[in-house]
């Protein structure tokens, strides 16, 4: 957690990071956490041999996935890998209010 005293009313904040260790095996996993840094809730997921950005990105999408699963739409995302970032950021709409 960078900030323990985040609290953004109305959203929730997903950190996310995915990696890939010598052996080829990958996953990603991350934490959802409400206003005042309350846990809501961790996930985790296994992966096939893949490059680290690409772990990244599945979970970020799982991570995602879980939040609108459970009525969460306002969403602060955080990961520290710039490539999926960057992949996430080129699909978004460039009026995006919240894009940058």
């Amino acid at each position: 957690m960078e900030d323990q005293n985040w609290n953004r009313e109305g959203f929730i904040k997903l950190e996310v990071d995915g990696s890939v260790m010598n052996n080829g095996r990958s996953g990603g996993g991350g934490v959802m956490w409400g206003p005042g840094l309350i846990w809501i809730q961790g996930f985790m997921c296994k992966l096939t041999t893949i490059p680290s950005a690409i772990a990244e990105m599945l979970g970020i999408l799982h991570g995602l996935n879980l939040c609108w699963t459970n009525g969460y739409s306002k969403i602060e995302l955080v990961s520290a890998c710039i490539e999926a970032l960057i992949w996430f950021m080129r699909s978004c709409d460039e009026q995006h209010p919240y894009r940058d």
